[in-house]
């Protein structure tokens, strides 16, 4: 593979004079004078949230659109207080842009300027070593790889790159290795052109027929986000049907293999994919649909088993199908996941009182027709519980070591989220573990560009309460609740919860000085 000399390039040398010139004369003119906005960096950063969020939705075209724009107020001068930070994020939001819409020359030169401007922004590494990927350069693209690799945590963080590196690495021994035993008779060149229908890679096989086609969203982690995003909004302004449509349309994206990250990032995969089935049966559950209901959750706990929503909408299911003992077998369940849940407690007594005459029904030998029979294995018999579960042989108790609380402070919401896990158990080594090591601010960052979803949430606002219960401030509590408001979608999020869970946030209202209290019911009324 031959490279010319200008695209061998050190990623942390400033553009080109060539270059500079050749921007500034494109620059006179202003490019999609449509969208207008103000010549200052506030107007530059308001277009790259546009951007970002276009890209989200899957408008891919429009959001490299908002990028150019904020790129073009930043080259033409009329905007010269834009930090390189910001510059090199723009260019590397639309060089990923450009990457989707298979623009690859123009996404290698996007990510070339971002390294420029930012040497670090990994990034604009990866995609760039994508498009060199796509454009045949496969020495300068391992390159990029090679680069990148070392600044990345092992193993979560560096698998797409491990892949991608494999893949030209494969193809480079691929190119030299049909380029070392041509045909005779015919030209070299023909072993290069690879068919795809040669390979049994997902992308090669015909895609099952798309579900809601008039939905169109990429076929992407971004896309799938995005119509998981706009499920929740549907549902929280009550049109149930349409979030129906759109968490299925989600799924459907998941299950046609069209999605890398689908088969790259299992982690992610599984948490998404459990997000869906679980908020799909809400909203088929507000319809009544409960044997769709109860096969959606139970979908949702084959990738969460320890999803606490999943498991009580399964039992409020479960008790509409008449199957109380399977339904109180759930309630039970999640209660030994959040023991102080207030509507698990009252569906399980419910269910027991359900379960219990018909368990006794089913014991007296007088409704089986049978005489008593005499002796010890009689009394025996009589004194075991006929439950499913009690039927089961005991197993011993194990006590369940208490989780230290870690050092630091999460880096990102994953790791966050694992913390979660692993304590939720322990409500007060959680409570112990926001206080200390996740402040408000904090939340709300690891939260800016992605929800927390309504589980999490849920599990948050129990901490903060036994938090306060341990002496957090009431200034502190406020302060959680006004950050949490500040979450991507918090909106969506905070009306996915349950009624009980809705009750946790009055409480912890009340808790807050009165100045602070007032605003925060103005601030959660579309809420509560």
């Amino acid at each position: 593979v031959e490279e010319s000399d200008d695209e061998d390039e050190d990623p942390a040398t400033p553009s080109s004079p060539s270059k500079v010139s050749n921007r500034q004369s494109s620059a006179n003119q202003e490019p999609f004078p449509d969208i207008k906005l103000e010549f200052s960096k506030a107007g530059v950063e308001k277009a790259k949230e546009r951007g970002n969020v276009l890209f989200a939705e899957g408008k891919v075209e429009e959001s490299e659109r908002w990028f150019s724009k904020a790129i073009w107020l930043v080259e033409s001068g009329k905007v010269t207080d834009a930090p390189a930070a910001l510059r090199s994020t723009l260019h590397s939001n639309r060089a990923f842009a450009r990457l989707k819409l298979q623009r690859w020359q123009g996404s290698e030169e996007d990510c070339s300027e971002a390294l420029s401007l930012n040497s670090g922004n990994v990034k604009a590494l990866y995609r760039r070593a994508q498009a060199r990927f796509e454009l045949d350069r496969l020495k300068l693209a391992l390159e990029d790889v090679e680069k990148l690799l070392p600044q990345l945590a092992p193993p979560a963080s560096d698998r797409d790159a491990q892949e991608l590196k494999s893949r030209i690495l494969e193809r480079i021994r691929e190119n030299e290795g049909a380029s070392a035993t041509p045909q005779k008779g015919k030209p070299s060149t023909e072993y290069f052109e690879l068919s795809p229908e040669s390979k049994s890679s997902p992308s090669s096989q015909k895609a099952p027929a798309e579900l809601f086609p008039d939905l169109k969203f990429e076929p992407n982690r971004e896309g799938v986000e995005a119509a998981k995003n706009k499920g929740s909004q549907l549902f929280s302004s009550g049109d149930l049907t349409g979030a129906v449509r759109h968490f299925s349309k989600a799924l459907w994206l998941m299950e046609s293999g069209q999605v890398p990250d689908a088969s790259s990032d299992k982690k992610w995969a599984a948490t998404v994919q459990a997000a869906l089935f679980s908020n799909r049966a809400f909203a088929q559950m507000k319809q009544g649909n409960w044997s769709a209901t109860e096969e959606d959750c139970t979908k949702s706990l084959s990738f969460n088993p320890e999803g606490v929503k999943a498991l009580y909408r399964r039992a409020l299911a479960r008790q509409e199908l008449k199957r109380p003992a399977q339904a109180l077998e759930d309630a039970e369940a999640a209660l030994r996941l959040q023991p102080a849940a207030e509507e698990l407690k009252a569906l399980r007594d419910r269910l027991q009182e359900s379960v219990q005459p018909a368990q006794a029904s089913r014991a007296s030998p007088s409704a089986q027709g049978v005489s008593s029979p005499k002796g010890s294995e009689a009394s025996q018999a009589d004194s075991q519980p006929t439950s499913p579960s009690a039927r089961r042989r005991p197993l011993p108790v194990r006590s369940l070591a208490v989780p230290s609380v870690p050092s630091a402070s999460p880096k990102n919401s994953f790791e966050l989220l694992r913390h979660f896990n692993s304590m939720k158990k322990h409500p007060t080594v959680l409570a112990t573990y926001v206080q200390e090591r996740v402040p408000p601010h904090l939340l709300q960052s690891l939260f800016s560009k992605s929800p927390i979803e309504a589980d999490d949430l849920a599990t948050v606002l129990q901490a903060i309460r036994t938090s306060s219960q341990q002496g957090l401030s009431p200034d502190l509590v406020g302060e959680y609740l006004r950050q949490l408001l500040r979450t991507h979608a918090a909106e969506t999020q905070f009306c996915m919860l349950s009624s009980s869970e809705k009750e946790v946030i009055r409480e912890l209202i009340g808790l807050t000085p009165a100045a602070q209290a007032g605003e925060l019911r103005d601030r959660f009324r579309g809420v509560l």
